[in-house]
């Protein structure tokens, strides 16, 4: 099976205690790919981010950028079918920026 898009989400927000997405993923052997940078770094060490209740977890990949901003990607296999929020809850209120994208044809 070839890996292909299925969809794409954004939002953009400042200085708010939590930001909630809708993502649809959709398709078979889906995986879940999401990008956020947080205007400080320290804000995030403690916060959350789950989709459809489930956690994303850990990050597996963290880069500091100027002045403690920081950018995150985690990666959820296997999401569940359908629309589900993306909700991030920093630590802090604080600028936030999510961009998310799900495939469909990977392996599980």
């Amino acid at each position: 099976m070839t890996i292909a898009f299925d969809a794409s989400s954004k939002k953009f927000v400042n200085n708010v205690a939590s930001l909630t997405q809708a993502h649809t993923c959709s398709g078979a052997d889906r995986v879940l790919v999401v990008a956020l940078s947080s205007a400080d770094a320290d804000y995030m060490v403690s916060g959350t981010i789950t989709y459809g209740g489930v956690s994303l977890g850990t990050p597996v990949l963290s880069v500091l950028g100027n002045a403690s901003q920081i950018i995150r990607l985690y990666v959820l296999p296997n999401p569940p079918a359908g629309t589900a929020n993306i909700v991030v809850t920093p630590s802090q209120a604080t600028y936030l920026n999510l961009v998310a994208a799900s495939y469909t044809g990977v392996n599980q």
